[in-house]
């Protein structure tokens, strides 16, 4: 993600920043439930989240992770460059995921 913003490549830092988001999940819900989200969808995720980590934050860092996840089809399938700004925030958001998501693996 950060290689990706300092090389000004706007849509890489972005989905950059969604498989990080998703990963990150995908080891809270391993280590604390020993499940994984076989979803159709990214955002089956998000109800697996609240279930199965026990913290005060989490469902607002599940708002944050729906956020992060709404960067992917921008920069995925619509059809224009995601600006300097956009990835800038997404990095911001999904920075502030993943320290919490570490917190949350010890």
């Amino acid at each position: 993600m950060k290689f990706s913003i300092s090389m000004k490549d706007w849509n890489a830092a972005c989905l950059n920043a969604v498989h990080c988001a998703i990963s990150s999940t995908d080891a809270l819900l391993v280590y604390h439930a020993s499940v994984r989200s076989a979803g159709e969808s990214h955002f089956d995720v998000l109800a697996l989240l609240t279930q199965h980590v026990k913290d005060a934050q989490t469902s607002q860092k599940a708002q944050t992770l729906r956020k992060i996840m709404d960067y992917k089809n921008a920069a995925a399938y619509e059809d224009k460059e995601l600006t300097e700004q956009e990835a800038k925030d997404v990095e911001k958001l999904t920075e502030r995921f993943f320290e919490w998501a570490q917190s949350k693996l010890k």
